[in-house]
Parts: structure tokens; sequence; C-alpha cells
């Protein structure tokens, strides 16, 4: 029951957004009494916060599941930046979530971290191989990536640009792919 409150908790976040959801909305939704909600959630902070864990949580399953694939070291990169926020975080949520919930928001810096080491990794392991070039600096690597996922996810880049972050971040892959790879 925990995982299907989560789960509907999420829907409701990414519709309403994290303020405007109510606990009389999930009840209602779950065909259950706000009581048996806060039997296992002990306010709605405590849910937010579990729901958050959770879909991150699920993120970084999803993307190690996928590397743990016979793939090439260039569709592992592609993983890394593809499966970004499994495009589960739109952008108003995104915004709300940095602006109104900053210990929710650190769990989304400790997402983009794990993701960047596993791409710096990866590109590392890929040199060995030699199929990424070895003049590239992989501090460098990592700040690009950082620099631009905290300029898309911070700023309203993509609402002024009317873009989608799963376009920015192909694109993205585009131009590191392009630059690492050896010709």
């Amino acid at each position: 029951m925990r995982n299907i409150i989560i789960d509907e908790t999420w829907s409701l976040i990414v519709e309403r957004g994290f303020q405007k959801f109510t606990m009389q909305d999930l009840a209602e939704k779950l065909h259950i009494s706000k009581k048996t909600i806060y039997v296992l959630f002990k306010n709605k902070h405590q849910l937010i916060s579990e729901a958050v864990s959770y879909i991150i949580e699920n993120e970084m399953e999803m993307t190690l599941s996928c590397l743990n694939q016979k793939i090439t070291y260039k569709e592992k990169l592609q993983a890394v930046i593809h499966y970004y926020y499994n495009y589960r975080f739109p952008k108003n949520v995104l915004e709300e979530m940095r602006a109104h919930f900053p210990h929710e928001w650190g769990k989304i810096e400790r997402l983009n971290q794990f993701k960047i080491t596993l791409f710096k990794d990866i590109y590392m392991t890929g040199v060995k191989e030699g199929v990424f070039r070895n003049d590239v600096n992989p501090v460098m690597i990592e700040t690009i990536i950082d620099g631009t996922i905290t300029k898309l996810l911070c700023t309203k880049l993509l609402t002024e640009r009317d873009m989608k972050l799963n376009e920015a971040l192909e694109d993205l892959h585009k131009i590191l792919i392009r630059g690492i790879e050896k010709q």
C-alpha cells in the first residue's frame, strides 16, 4: 500500500505541483481515508520526501540496469544522459522543488553527481579501451555536464526557449560524444 500511495503522490505532484496537491486529493484518488495515509506517513512533508527519494532511486536503478547490458561505451554514455530523470521531473516540478523544497532539491543534486560520476567512469574506461580520445581532460567533461545540467535545471532557460528537458539533454549528448569520440 505504501508504494501505491507514493506512486499516486508523485502523479499528483506532477499534475498539480507540490504545494497544490492535498492529502484529501490523494485519499479521494486512491479511494481510501486520509487516516490510512497518516498511519503510513506522519505528514505531507514526509510523503513528499519519500516520493522524491523513490523516484530518484528508481532513476538510479534504471540507469544502472541499462549500463549492465552488453552495449557499447557510446551507448552507455547515451544511457546515462538519456535516462536522466527518466522524464519524470517536468520543468515546473523541478522549479518548485528548487524554490520551496531545498532538502528535496539536494536529492536532485546528488542524482546529478551520481550521473556525472558514471559518465566520467565510462569515459575513462572507454579511453583505456581506445574508444574515446585521451586528450580530453575528464575534469572538463565533468564541468561541462554539471554546468549545463545546472543551467538547464536552475533557470527558466527551457521555458524561455520553448525547449523540453529531454531535447536539451539529447543535444548535450550529441555534443559530448562527438567531442570525445575517436575519429
